[in-house]
């Protein structure tokens, strides 16, 4: 599998939608403002994407070329808001219960805390 850290996009909305549906029975609300994360010009709204390369899970294929057959899944997410042009505010870490355990919550967060540091 291979991941990659990249800022949220309004396309991800359903996947983080579906994500969050799992926690706290439903009453997360991240759902809530998800769209305002996306937008805000402050913060950084990211999710490590997971492109799994195994069989698709409708038909058991896989796709030709090494290309993923399954692609895009969301193993966590997160926002990070520089506050006064110095301090740091990391909120909103979800995980995908799929991927708990692989790293991925704790590769969010160091990219965050660098980011953070280099500002």
């Amino acid at each position: 599998m291979q991941d990659t850290i990249r800022k949220a996009e309004l396309g991800d909305i359903p996947r983080i939608q579906e994500l969050c549906a799992e926690i706290w029975d439903g009453g997360d609300y991240i759902p809530h403002v998800v769209s305002d994360w996306i937008r805000d010009p402050e913060g950084d709204f990211c999710v490590v994407e997971v492109m799994d390369d195994g069989p698709d899970e409708h038909t058991g294929l896989g796709v030709p070329n090494g290309r993923p057959a399954r692609a895009g899944h969301i193993a966590t997410l997160g926002k990070l808001t520089i506050l006064n042009g110095q301090d740091g505010w990391l909120e909103g870490l979800r995980g995908n219960t799929e991927y708990k355990g692989q790293g991925y919550a704790q590769k969010l967060t160091s990219y965050f805390i660098e980011k953070a540091r280099a500002r």
